[in-house]
């Protein structure tokens, strides 16, 4: 189980999108994870060296004054989990093992205390999917605002370029118009006077 776990694991973190590695930080075109099963993992030296990936974390920018981290690297998410794989490898091809069907002593203590570390680690994974999370909903997000702009936009560049050009001297110089016809009763009503209606003395 744990060597398949563990396939698994170095399978989703040399995951490619369009032909890049995912989870490589700036090194796109190098697997992140060299050891792709658990024996490459209980043969090299540290958890450390069979990670290719950079510390660069990618960025993109989404709106004119936000940019959103939009990449972990496999490092960053595997170092622990990849660290209780290798010791419980380890164990399992040192003196106390290979692990069977019935447990003796030192595997059943071994493996209860694997357990007990995995809470820290599961925990640790839960709160890179929370921070993933939010920055994936920061995304979605800003793609509605853009969707709704973009919708809005197209509407009013169509209210110009639709526009019936007759009908729409017409409606100008029928506002023409009415705005003359507005002007001169203005001028009229500032002309009027009480003077005008007193008898004339």
């Amino acid at each position: 189980s744990v060597r398949s776990l563990y396939s698994q694991a170095a399978a989703i973190l040399n995951t490619r999108v369009d032909g890049k590695y995912l989870y490589g930080g700036s090194r796109t075109d190098v697997p992140p994870v060299s050891a792709t099963d658990l024996n490459a993992l209980v043969a090299a030296p540290t958890v450390a060296s069979v990670f290719n990936n950079t510390d660069f974390e990618q960025t993109q920018r989404v709106d004119e004054n936000e940019t959103v981290t939009v990449g972990m690297t496999a490092s960053q998410i595997g170092s622990d989990l990849f660290q209780m794989f290798k010791d419980i490898g380890s164990f399992d091809a040192g003196v106390n093992g290979p692990f069977g069907g019935n447990l003796n002593g030192a595997q059943s203590t071994y493996l209860t205390s694997q357990i007990s570390a995995m809470t820290p680690i599961n925990e640790g994974l839960t709160s890179l999917a929370a921070i993933n999370g939010t920055r994936h909903e920061q995304v979605t997000n800003t793609a509605d605002r853009h969707t709704s702009m973009s919708a809005y936009f197209t509407k009013f560049i169509g209210d110009i370029e639709d526009v019936d050009l007759s009908e729409a001297i017409a409606k100008l110089n029928s506002d023409q118009v009415a705005a003359q016809a507005s002007g001169r009763m203005i001028a009229s009503l500032n002309q009027i006077s009480l003077l005008n209606y007193l008898p004339a003395l």
